[in-house]
């Protein structure tokens, strides 16, 4: 698929993966769950959390350079960022795009 800025985006097929070509993945069975673990309130647990508001006014950036924002939250080895990023020299133009990049043990 192509955005109207000439973005491509590739979906392939779930079981043509080219990742599925390997050995001990050959003939599994996979199981489609989504990652949430929800909590339940109590009186004397403290949650902390998360969250931002971005907007973006059309940055600029010379082509050497790039602009970004983001957040990052970890947990241990573990973390998920998101953010946006202008950068001429990975994309081509000044375009902001929006990125989510994450990072997993198991």
């Amino acid at each position: 698929m192509q955005t109207e800025h000439g973005d491509l985006y590739d979906c392939v097929d779930f079981y043509e993966q080219p990742a599925f070509d390997y050995p001990l993945l050959q003939n599994h069975a996979f199981r489609y769950e989504v990652a949430v673990v929800r909590t339940k309130f109590s009186g004397n647990k403290k949650y902390d959390g998360g969250g931002m508001n971005i907007t973006i006014e059309g940055p600029k950036a010379k082509f050497s350079q790039y602009s970004m924002g983001q957040m990052k939250v970890l947990n241990g080895p573990d973390y998920i960022q998101v953010g946006w990023m202008v950068n001429p020299t990975l994309y081509g133009d000044n375009r902001a795009r929006f990125f989510v990049y994450h990072k997993a043990s198991h």
